[in-house]
Protein backbone atom coordinates (compact mmCIF):
# COMPACT_ATOMS: atom_id res chain seq x y z
CA UNK A 1 0.00 0.00 0.00
CA UNK A 2 1.34 3.51 -1.37
CA UNK A 3 1.95 5.99 2.43
CA UNK A 4 4.12 8.89 -0.07
CA UNK A 5 2.73 12.49 -0.26
CA UNK A 6 1.76 13.46 -3.55
CA UNK A 7 1.35 16.99 -3.30
CA UNK A 8 1.99 20.65 -1.42
CA UNK A 9 1.93 24.00 -1.91
CA UNK A 10 4.90 24.58 0.17
CA UNK A 11 8.07 26.02 -1.95
CA UNK A 12 10.18 23.54 -1.48
CA UNK A 13 12.45 22.63 -4.36
CA UNK A 14 13.33 19.43 -3.82
CA UNK A 15 9.61 18.12 -2.75
CA UNK A 16 8.29 19.44 -6.27
CA UNK A 17 10.88 17.04 -7.77
CA UNK A 18 9.90 14.38 -5.57
CA UNK A 19 6.51 14.12 -4.49
CA UNK A 20 5.19 16.92 -7.19
CA UNK A 21 4.71 19.85 -4.65
CA UNK A 22 4.24 22.89 -6.43
CA UNK A 23 2.12 26.18 -5.76
CA UNK A 24 -1.38 26.45 -7.49
CA UNK A 25 -1.71 30.10 -8.95
CA UNK A 26 -4.49 32.38 -7.44
CA UNK A 27 -5.76 32.80 -10.69
CA UNK A 28 -5.92 29.23 -11.90
CA UNK A 29 -7.61 28.73 -8.74
CA UNK A 30 -10.29 31.12 -9.71
CA UNK A 31 -9.98 30.07 -13.47
CA UNK A 32 -10.91 26.84 -12.88
CA UNK A 33 -13.96 27.26 -9.94
CA UNK A 34 -15.28 29.74 -13.23
CA UNK A 35 -14.84 26.79 -15.31
CA UNK A 36 -17.14 24.50 -13.49
CA UNK A 37 -19.84 27.00 -12.50
CA UNK A 38 -18.97 26.85 -8.72
CA UNK A 39 -20.30 30.38 -8.29
CA UNK A 40 -23.76 31.84 -6.41
CA UNK A 41 -27.04 29.42 -5.96
CA UNK A 42 -24.56 26.73 -7.91
CA UNK A 43 -22.34 27.04 -4.98
CA UNK A 44 -25.09 26.24 -2.49
CA UNK A 45 -26.16 23.75 -4.44
CA UNK A 46 -23.55 21.53 -5.33
CA UNK A 47 -20.90 19.45 -3.29
CA UNK A 48 -17.32 19.61 -3.93
CA UNK A 49 -14.18 17.67 -3.40
CA UNK A 50 -10.44 18.63 -3.74
CA UNK A 51 -8.43 15.41 -3.81
CA UNK A 52 -5.10 16.50 -3.83
CA UNK A 53 -5.99 19.71 -1.65
CA UNK A 54 -2.22 21.04 -0.16
CA UNK A 55 -2.40 23.95 1.85
CA UNK A 56 -5.66 24.57 1.06
CA UNK A 57 -5.59 26.90 -2.09
CA UNK A 58 -8.47 25.62 -3.42
CA UNK A 59 -10.35 24.72 -0.32
CA UNK A 60 -10.40 28.25 0.82
CA UNK A 61 -11.57 29.89 -2.72
CA UNK A 62 -14.26 27.26 -2.38
CA UNK A 63 -15.36 28.51 0.59
CA UNK A 64 -15.11 32.17 0.08
CA UNK A 65 -17.07 31.75 -2.72
CA UNK A 66 -19.70 29.61 -0.88
CA UNK A 67 -19.74 32.10 2.57
CA UNK A 68 -20.33 35.19 -0.17
CA UNK A 69 -23.13 33.26 -1.76
CA UNK A 70 -24.85 32.28 1.32
CA UNK A 71 -24.66 35.53 2.71
CA UNK A 72 -26.42 36.58 -0.50
CA UNK A 73 -28.88 34.25 -0.02
CA UNK A 74 -29.28 35.01 3.75
CA UNK A 75 -28.48 32.51 5.19
CA UNK A 76 -27.22 32.43 9.29
CA UNK A 77 -24.08 31.71 10.30
CA UNK A 78 -25.09 28.08 11.94
CA UNK A 79 -26.55 27.48 8.50
CA UNK A 80 -23.59 28.49 6.26
CA UNK A 81 -20.73 26.55 8.99
CA UNK A 82 -23.36 23.66 8.56
CA UNK A 83 -23.37 23.53 5.03
CA UNK A 84 -19.29 24.41 4.66
CA UNK A 85 -19.15 21.19 6.32
CA UNK A 86 -21.52 19.24 4.35
CA UNK A 87 -20.73 20.35 0.89
CA UNK A 88 -17.00 20.46 0.43
CA UNK A 89 -14.29 17.66 1.10
CA UNK A 90 -11.13 17.86 0.99
CA UNK A 91 -8.08 15.17 0.76
CA UNK A 92 -4.44 15.33 1.86
CA UNK A 93 -1.62 12.88 2.70
CA UNK A 94 0.81 15.08 4.22
CA UNK A 95 -0.54 15.37 7.72
CA UNK A 96 2.01 18.78 7.99
CA UNK A 97 -0.14 20.23 5.15
CA UNK A 98 -3.45 19.06 6.23
CA UNK A 99 -3.31 20.77 9.50
CA UNK A 100 -1.85 24.38 7.66
CA UNK A 101 -4.87 23.58 5.29
CA UNK A 102 -7.20 23.60 7.74
CA UNK A 103 -5.61 26.53 9.62
CA UNK A 104 -6.44 28.33 6.79
CA UNK A 105 -9.88 27.59 6.30
CA UNK A 106 -10.70 28.24 9.91
CA UNK A 107 -8.93 31.76 9.35
CA UNK A 108 -11.60 32.20 6.28
CA UNK A 109 -14.67 31.19 8.59
CA UNK A 110 -13.29 32.97 11.21
CA UNK A 111 -12.63 36.68 9.03
CA UNK A 112 -16.60 36.03 8.17
CA UNK A 113 -17.84 35.71 11.63
CA UNK A 114 -19.15 32.33 11.59
CA UNK A 115 -19.08 29.72 14.17
CA UNK A 116 -16.88 26.85 14.32
CA UNK A 117 -16.86 24.79 11.52
CA UNK A 118 -16.35 21.05 11.27
CA UNK A 119 -14.45 20.26 7.91
CA UNK A 120 -14.66 17.43 5.80
CA UNK A 121 -11.06 18.01 5.78
CA UNK A 122 -9.45 14.60 5.61
CA UNK A 123 -5.45 13.38 6.26
CA UNK A 124 -5.81 10.68 3.63
CA UNK A 125 -4.00 9.06 0.85
CA UNK A 126 -6.68 9.94 -2.31
CA UNK A 127 -5.72 7.19 -4.49
CA UNK A 128 -6.94 4.42 -1.77
CA UNK A 129 -10.43 6.52 -1.99
CA UNK A 130 -11.69 4.51 -5.00
CA UNK A 131 -14.06 3.00 -3.09
CA UNK A 132 -15.62 5.69 -1.45
CA UNK A 133 -19.84 5.28 -1.67
CA UNK A 134 -20.27 9.45 -2.10
CA UNK A 135 -20.81 11.12 -4.97
CA UNK A 136 -19.71 14.55 -6.23
CA UNK A 137 -20.94 17.26 -8.03
CA UNK A 138 -17.97 18.68 -8.99
CA UNK A 139 -14.20 17.60 -8.53
CA UNK A 140 -11.53 19.90 -8.65
CA UNK A 141 -7.80 20.20 -8.19
CA UNK A 142 -3.94 20.32 -9.21
CA UNK A 143 -3.09 16.62 -9.40
CA UNK A 144 0.76 15.96 -8.09
CA UNK A 145 2.73 14.99 -11.56
CA UNK A 146 5.62 13.12 -10.12
CA UNK A 147 8.34 11.62 -12.85
CA UNK A 148 8.36 7.79 -12.68
CA UNK A 149 11.84 7.63 -11.41
CA UNK A 150 10.96 9.39 -8.65
CA UNK A 151 7.61 7.32 -7.30
CA UNK A 152 8.42 4.26 -5.56
CA UNK A 153 8.05 0.57 -6.77
CA UNK A 154 5.30 -0.31 -4.35
CA UNK A 155 3.29 3.05 -5.37
CA UNK A 156 3.90 2.04 -9.42
CA UNK A 157 2.53 -1.37 -8.51
CA UNK A 158 -0.26 0.08 -6.92
CA UNK A 159 -0.89 1.99 -9.08
CA UNK A 160 -0.71 -0.44 -12.06
CA UNK A 161 -3.06 -2.83 -10.19
CA UNK A 162 -5.96 -0.29 -9.51
CA UNK A 163 -5.89 2.36 -12.18
CA UNK A 164 -6.98 1.65 -15.69
CA UNK A 165 -5.16 4.55 -17.07
CA UNK A 166 -1.72 3.78 -15.53
CA UNK A 167 -2.08 -0.18 -16.29
CA UNK A 168 0.24 0.05 -19.54
CA UNK A 169 3.49 1.50 -20.53
CA UNK A 170 4.65 4.61 -18.96
CA UNK A 171 2.96 5.56 -15.41
CA UNK A 172 1.81 9.50 -14.71
CA UNK A 173 0.30 9.72 -11.69
CA UNK A 174 -1.88 13.01 -12.22
CA UNK A 175 -3.99 10.43 -14.77
CA UNK A 176 -4.49 7.72 -11.57
CA UNK A 177 -6.39 11.59 -10.29
CA UNK A 178 -8.19 12.28 -13.57
CA UNK A 179 -9.66 8.11 -13.26
CA UNK A 180 -10.37 9.10 -9.33
CA UNK A 181 -11.59 12.34 -10.40
CA UNK A 182 -14.31 11.11 -12.70
CA UNK A 183 -15.29 7.80 -10.15
CA UNK A 184 -16.29 10.16 -8.06
CA UNK A 185 -18.64 11.76 -9.94
CA UNK A 186 -22.33 12.37 -10.38
CA UNK A 187 -23.57 10.56 -13.48
CA UNK A 188 -24.55 14.82 -14.55
CA UNK A 189 -21.03 15.82 -12.52
CA UNK A 190 -17.82 18.24 -13.79
CA UNK A 191 -14.15 17.57 -12.82
CA UNK A 192 -11.66 20.44 -13.49
CA UNK A 193 -8.15 19.71 -13.03
CA UNK A 194 -4.79 21.50 -14.22
CA UNK A 195 -1.90 19.02 -15.23
CA UNK A 196 0.49 18.60 -17.28
CA UNK A 197 -0.77 18.53 -21.33
CA UNK A 198 1.56 15.69 -22.06
CA UNK A 199 -1.97 13.55 -22.24
CA UNK A 200 -2.91 15.14 -25.24
CA UNK A 201 -0.42 14.04 -27.77
CA UNK A 202 1.70 11.51 -25.93
CA UNK A 203 1.34 7.73 -27.38
CA UNK A 204 1.43 6.39 -23.77
CA UNK A 205 -1.88 7.90 -22.60
CA UNK A 206 -4.01 6.95 -25.86
CA UNK A 207 -5.93 5.04 -23.69
CA UNK A 208 -6.73 7.78 -21.81
CA UNK A 209 -7.92 10.14 -24.59
CA UNK A 210 -9.81 7.14 -26.14
CA UNK A 211 -12.07 6.96 -22.56
CA UNK A 212 -12.31 10.83 -23.16
CA UNK A 213 -13.67 10.60 -26.28
CA UNK A 214 -15.81 6.98 -26.46
CA UNK A 215 -17.83 8.65 -23.32
CA UNK A 216 -17.96 12.33 -24.44
CA UNK A 217 -16.29 13.97 -21.43
CA UNK A 218 -13.93 16.77 -22.64
CA UNK A 219 -16.14 19.66 -22.73
CA UNK A 220 -13.05 22.51 -22.32
CA UNK A 221 -9.62 22.43 -22.74
CA UNK A 222 -7.55 25.17 -21.99
CA UNK A 223 -4.02 24.81 -23.63
CA UNK A 224 -1.29 26.90 -22.11
CA UNK A 225 1.79 25.41 -24.66
CA UNK A 226 4.99 26.56 -23.65
CA UNK A 227 4.07 28.97 -21.36
CA UNK A 228 5.27 28.13 -17.83
CA UNK A 229 1.95 28.68 -14.93
CA UNK A 230 4.23 27.16 -12.17
CA UNK A 231 7.12 29.24 -10.94
CA UNK A 232 10.37 27.76 -11.33
CA UNK A 233 8.59 24.29 -12.25
CA UNK A 234 9.33 23.32 -16.00
CA UNK A 235 6.03 21.36 -17.01
CA UNK A 236 3.21 22.34 -19.90
CA UNK A 237 0.47 22.44 -18.52
CA UNK A 238 -3.14 22.56 -19.75
CA UNK A 239 -6.91 23.20 -17.18
CA UNK A 240 -8.84 20.42 -18.75
CA UNK A 241 -12.96 20.25 -18.04
CA UNK A 242 -14.56 16.82 -18.14
CA UNK A 243 -18.25 16.75 -18.01
CA UNK A 244 -20.35 13.74 -17.44
CA UNK A 245 -23.80 13.72 -19.35
CA UNK A 246 -23.27 16.17 -21.96
CA UNK A 247 -25.12 15.94 -25.09
CA UNK A 248 -22.78 17.63 -27.69
CA UNK A 249 -19.76 15.75 -29.55
CA UNK A 250 -17.78 18.76 -29.62
CA UNK A 251 -15.42 20.63 -26.99
CA UNK A 252 -13.98 24.70 -26.73
CA UNK A 253 -10.36 24.96 -27.26
CA UNK A 254 -8.71 28.01 -25.64
CA UNK A 255 -5.03 29.27 -26.30
CA UNK A 256 -2.93 31.68 -23.59
CA UNK A 257 -1.13 33.92 -25.42
CA UNK A 258 0.82 35.03 -22.41
CA UNK A 259 -1.76 37.58 -20.99
CA UNK A 260 -5.02 36.45 -21.25
CA UNK A 261 -6.92 32.91 -22.50
CA UNK A 262 -8.40 33.04 -25.99
CA UNK A 263 -11.17 30.76 -27.69
CA UNK A 264 -9.19 29.17 -30.41
CA UNK A 265 -11.79 26.48 -31.94
CA UNK A 266 -14.37 24.43 -31.26
CA UNK A 267 -13.28 20.85 -31.96
CA UNK A 268 -15.42 17.82 -32.67
CA UNK A 269 -14.59 14.73 -30.92
CA UNK A 270 -15.61 12.75 -34.04
CA UNK A 271 -12.25 14.66 -35.61
CA UNK A 272 -10.37 12.23 -33.01
CA UNK A 273 -8.57 10.44 -35.75
CA UNK A 274 -5.84 7.40 -35.13
CA UNK A 275 -5.83 8.62 -31.39
CA UNK A 276 -4.84 12.23 -32.09
CA UNK A 277 -6.47 15.29 -31.63
CA UNK A 278 -5.27 18.62 -34.15
CA UNK A 279 -5.09 21.29 -30.90
CA UNK A 280 -5.50 24.03 -33.47
CA UNK A 281 -7.45 26.84 -35.09
CA UNK A 282 -10.12 26.26 -37.35
CA UNK A 283 -7.79 27.19 -40.45
CA UNK A 284 -5.09 25.39 -39.34
CA UNK A 285 -7.10 22.08 -38.32
CA UNK A 286 -8.30 22.36 -42.19
CA UNK A 287 -4.35 22.86 -43.01
CA UNK A 288 -3.42 19.81 -41.31
CA UNK A 289 -6.67 17.21 -42.25
CA UNK A 290 -5.02 18.28 -46.14
CA UNK A 291 -1.61 17.39 -45.29
CA UNK A 292 -2.48 14.16 -44.26
CA UNK A 293 -4.55 13.26 -46.57
CA UNK A 294 -3.40 11.18 -49.90
CA UNK A 295 -0.52 8.70 -49.78
CA UNK A 296 1.60 9.42 -46.88
CA UNK A 297 5.14 9.94 -46.21
CA UNK A 298 4.70 6.31 -44.09
CA UNK A 299 4.17 4.51 -47.44
CA UNK A 300 7.72 4.79 -49.21
CA UNK A 301 10.09 5.19 -46.16
CA UNK A 302 10.51 3.46 -42.57
CA UNK A 303 10.25 6.30 -39.74
CA UNK A 304 11.70 5.09 -36.37
CA UNK A 305 13.29 6.65 -33.28
CA UNK A 306 17.18 6.41 -33.16
CA UNK A 307 18.80 3.59 -30.25
CA UNK A 308 17.80 4.06 -26.49
CA UNK A 309 20.54 2.36 -24.32
CA UNK A 310 18.62 4.56 -21.24
CA UNK A 311 21.93 5.25 -20.00
CA UNK A 312 23.55 7.66 -22.98
CA UNK A 313 26.49 9.02 -20.52
CA UNK A 314 28.01 5.47 -20.22
CA UNK A 315 27.43 4.53 -24.09
CA UNK A 316 27.86 7.41 -26.06
CA UNK A 317 31.32 9.73 -25.45
CA UNK A 318 31.43 12.87 -27.92
CA UNK A 319 35.35 13.69 -27.27
CA UNK A 320 36.88 10.52 -27.57
CA UNK A 321 40.14 10.13 -28.63
CA UNK A 322 42.48 7.93 -29.69
CA UNK A 323 45.03 5.91 -26.69
CA UNK A 324 48.90 7.48 -27.44
CA UNK A 325 50.93 4.03 -29.02
CA UNK A 326 47.43 1.92 -29.42
CA UNK A 327 46.18 1.92 -32.54
CA UNK A 328 43.31 -0.52 -31.09
CA UNK A 329 42.10 1.65 -28.18
CA UNK A 330 39.88 4.47 -27.53
CA UNK A 331 39.83 6.84 -24.48
CA UNK A 332 36.02 6.93 -23.75
CA UNK A 333 35.55 8.88 -21.14
CA UNK A 334 38.58 8.34 -19.29
CA UNK A 335 38.99 4.68 -19.61
CA UNK A 336 40.35 2.62 -22.46
CA UNK A 337 38.14 0.28 -24.54
CA UNK A 338 38.87 -1.43 -27.78
CA UNK A 339 37.56 0.49 -31.06
CA UNK A 340 36.84 -1.95 -32.72
CA UNK A 341 33.63 -1.67 -30.65
CA UNK A 342 32.87 1.64 -31.21
CA UNK A 343 30.70 3.20 -34.07
CA UNK A 344 30.18 6.71 -35.29
CA UNK A 345 26.98 8.31 -33.91
CA UNK A 346 24.91 11.57 -34.10
CA UNK A 347 22.54 12.61 -31.32
CA UNK A 348 19.36 13.55 -33.45
CA UNK A 349 18.05 16.42 -31.16
CA UNK A 350 22.15 18.24 -31.76
CA UNK A 351 22.91 17.27 -35.09
CA UNK A 352 25.71 19.49 -36.05
CA UNK A 353 28.36 21.66 -34.39
CA UNK A 354 28.10 24.20 -37.31
CA UNK A 355 25.32 24.83 -40.05
CA UNK A 356 27.11 22.36 -42.13
CA UNK A 357 29.21 20.20 -39.78
CA UNK A 358 27.95 17.32 -38.45
CA UNK A 359 28.54 16.70 -34.92
CA UNK A 360 30.14 13.06 -34.33
CA UNK A 361 30.52 11.06 -30.87
CA UNK A 362 31.36 7.19 -30.40
CA UNK A 363 29.25 4.72 -29.14
CA UNK A 364 29.88 1.41 -27.82
CA UNK A 365 28.04 -1.06 -29.70
CA UNK A 366 27.96 -4.88 -28.30
CA UNK A 367 26.16 -6.39 -30.93
CA UNK A 368 26.99 -8.29 -33.48
CA UNK A 369 25.18 -9.85 -36.57
CA UNK A 370 23.77 -13.54 -36.68
CA UNK A 371 21.45 -15.16 -38.95
CA UNK A 372 20.98 -11.73 -40.16
CA UNK A 373 19.91 -9.92 -37.16
CA UNK A 374 21.70 -7.82 -34.71
CA UNK A 375 22.20 -9.47 -31.24
CA UNK A 376 24.14 -9.09 -28.16
CA UNK A 377 27.29 -10.36 -28.31
CA UNK A 378 27.45 -13.21 -25.38
CA UNK A 379 28.71 -12.11 -22.49
CA UNK A 380 31.78 -14.42 -22.01
CA UNK A 381 32.86 -13.71 -25.62
CA UNK A 382 32.70 -9.62 -24.78
CA UNK A 383 35.16 -10.51 -21.53
CA UNK A 384 37.22 -12.38 -23.99
CA UNK A 385 37.66 -10.33 -27.26
CA UNK A 386 36.76 -6.94 -25.58
CA UNK A 387 38.15 -7.08 -22.15
CA UNK A 388 38.91 -3.07 -21.88
CA UNK A 389 35.26 -2.45 -23.18
CA UNK A 390 34.20 -5.29 -21.04
CA UNK A 391 35.91 -4.08 -17.85
CA UNK A 392 34.50 -0.48 -18.65
CA UNK A 393 31.01 -1.57 -18.73
CA UNK A 394 31.53 -3.52 -15.48
CA UNK A 395 32.33 -0.58 -13.98
CA UNK A 396 28.86 0.95 -14.54
CA UNK A 397 27.34 -2.64 -14.11
CA UNK A 398 25.57 -1.33 -11.25
CA UNK A 399 24.09 1.94 -12.67
CA UNK A 400 23.14 -0.18 -16.00
CA UNK A 401 20.81 -2.66 -14.06
CA UNK A 402 18.49 -0.12 -12.30
CA UNK A 403 17.59 0.80 -15.88
CA UNK A 404 13.75 -0.90 -16.93
CA UNK A 405 15.29 -2.78 -19.99
CA UNK A 406 13.58 -4.98 -22.19
CA UNK A 407 12.41 -8.41 -21.21
CA UNK A 408 15.27 -10.51 -21.66
CA UNK A 409 18.11 -8.07 -22.54
CA UNK A 410 21.47 -8.57 -20.43
CA UNK A 411 22.69 -6.06 -18.34
CA UNK A 412 25.54 -4.73 -20.76
CA UNK A 413 22.69 -4.21 -23.54
CA UNK A 414 21.04 -1.19 -24.83
CA UNK A 415 17.60 -0.52 -22.75
CA UNK A 416 14.86 -0.73 -25.90
CA UNK A 417 16.03 -3.17 -28.60
CA UNK A 418 14.02 -0.50 -31.17
CA UNK A 419 15.70 0.77 -34.15
CA UNK A 420 18.45 -2.11 -33.64
CA UNK A 421 17.51 -4.12 -36.54
CA UNK A 422 16.90 -1.21 -38.93
CA UNK A 423 19.46 1.89 -38.59
CA UNK A 424 22.41 -0.23 -40.41
CA UNK A 425 21.63 1.52 -43.77
CA UNK A 426 22.11 4.58 -45.47
CA UNK A 427 19.60 7.17 -43.38
CA UNK A 428 18.38 10.43 -43.16
CA UNK A 429 19.10 11.76 -39.07
CA UNK A 430 16.28 13.98 -38.21
CA UNK A 431 15.83 16.03 -35.16
CA UNK A 432 12.77 16.38 -32.98
CA UNK A 433 12.95 19.25 -31.99
CA UNK A 434 11.67 22.22 -34.19
CA UNK A 435 11.77 25.76 -34.23
CA UNK A 436 12.43 28.08 -37.64
CA UNK A 437 13.39 25.10 -39.49
CA UNK A 438 13.45 21.16 -39.38
CA UNK A 439 17.08 19.61 -39.35
CA UNK A 440 17.89 16.59 -40.38
CA UNK A 441 21.10 15.22 -42.34
CA UNK A 442 22.10 12.25 -44.50
CA UNK A 443 24.37 9.29 -43.51
CA UNK A 444 25.78 6.21 -44.35
CA UNK A 445 24.93 2.94 -43.21
CA UNK A 446 27.29 2.64 -40.63
CA UNK A 447 26.75 5.86 -38.49
CA UNK A 448 24.45 5.40 -36.08
CA UNK A 449 20.90 7.48 -34.56
CA UNK A 450 20.33 8.39 -30.52
CA UNK A 451 17.90 11.07 -29.51
CA UNK A 452 16.29 11.87 -32.45
CA UNK A 453 14.23 9.97 -35.21
CA UNK A 454 15.92 8.38 -38.38
CA UNK A 455 14.17 7.51 -41.69
CA UNK A 456 15.03 4.37 -44.29
CA UNK A 457 13.99 3.93 -47.81
CA UNK A 458 15.54 3.38 -51.16
CA UNK A 459 18.10 6.70 -52.24
CA UNK A 460 15.00 8.14 -54.91
CA UNK A 461 12.56 7.72 -51.54
CA UNK A 462 15.23 9.61 -49.10
CA UNK A 463 16.01 12.22 -51.71
CA UNK A 464 11.97 12.93 -52.30
CA UNK A 465 11.81 12.90 -48.06
CA UNK A 466 14.95 15.22 -47.73
CA UNK A 467 12.70 17.76 -50.18
CA UNK A 468 9.43 17.21 -48.15
CA UNK A 469 11.27 18.20 -44.59
CA UNK A 470 13.39 21.33 -46.34
CA UNK A 471 9.46 22.20 -47.57
CA UNK A 472 7.66 24.97 -46.27
CA UNK A 473 4.50 23.32 -45.39
CA UNK A 474 6.43 20.51 -43.89
CA UNK A 475 7.55 22.93 -41.36
CA UNK A 476 4.23 24.76 -40.94
CA UNK A 477 2.82 21.32 -40.42
CA UNK A 478 5.23 20.31 -37.38
CA UNK A 479 4.85 24.29 -36.09
CA UNK A 480 0.93 22.85 -35.61
CA UNK A 481 0.84 19.30 -34.44
CA UNK A 482 4.32 19.38 -32.63
CA UNK A 483 4.52 19.35 -28.85
CA UNK A 484 5.03 23.00 -27.17
CA UNK A 485 8.66 23.36 -25.48
CA UNK A 486 10.44 26.45 -24.18
CA UNK A 487 11.60 29.14 -26.60
CA UNK A 488 9.00 28.90 -28.90
CA UNK A 489 10.37 25.05 -30.15
CA UNK A 490 8.32 21.86 -30.91
CA UNK A 491 9.06 18.48 -31.06
CA UNK A 492 7.81 16.43 -33.38
CA UNK A 493 7.40 12.51 -33.01
CA UNK A 494 8.02 9.88 -35.51
CA UNK A 495 3.76 9.23 -36.28
CA UNK A 496 3.86 13.06 -36.89
CA UNK A 497 6.29 12.26 -39.76
CA UNK A 498 4.46 9.20 -41.07
CA UNK A 499 1.25 10.87 -41.37
CA UNK A 500 2.65 13.43 -43.60
CA UNK A 501 0.96 13.53 -47.23
CA UNK A 502 3.24 13.60 -49.77
CA UNK A 503 1.10 15.43 -52.71
CA UNK A 504 1.59 18.82 -53.52
CA UNK A 505 4.10 20.19 -50.72
CA UNK A 506 5.49 23.35 -51.03
CA UNK A 507 9.48 23.52 -51.83
CA UNK A 508 11.98 25.51 -49.74
CA UNK A 509 11.44 29.18 -50.21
Amino acid sequence: MPHAPYLSLAPDADKAKDLGQVFTPEWIVELILDKVGYAGKRALEASILEPSAGDGAFLAAIAERYIKAAKRAGWSGRKTAAGLARDITGIEIDGELCARCRERLDAVAARHGLPKVAWDLRNEDALLAKGMRRRYDLVVGNPPYIRIHNLAKNVVRYLKANYEFCSKGMIDIHLAFFELGLGLLKEDGALCYIAPNMFLRNSSNKDFRNHLVRHNLLDDLINFGSHMVFQGISTYSCIATLRKGKADGAFAYHVYDGQRVVHANDIQLADYLDRRFVFASRREAAFVRKRQSGKQLQSIASVQYGLATLRDRIYVCHDARPVPGKSDLVDFHGHPVEKALLRDVVKGSRLFESPKKVRKGKMLFPYRQEDGRWRAIPEDELRRAYPKAYQYLLLNREELELRDMDRGAQWYEYGRSQGLQSIHRPKLAVSSLVNGRVLFTKLDSKTLVYSGIFITGSPQNLRQIAEVLSGRDFLQYSQIVGKDMRGGYKTISSGIIKQYGLANEKRAA
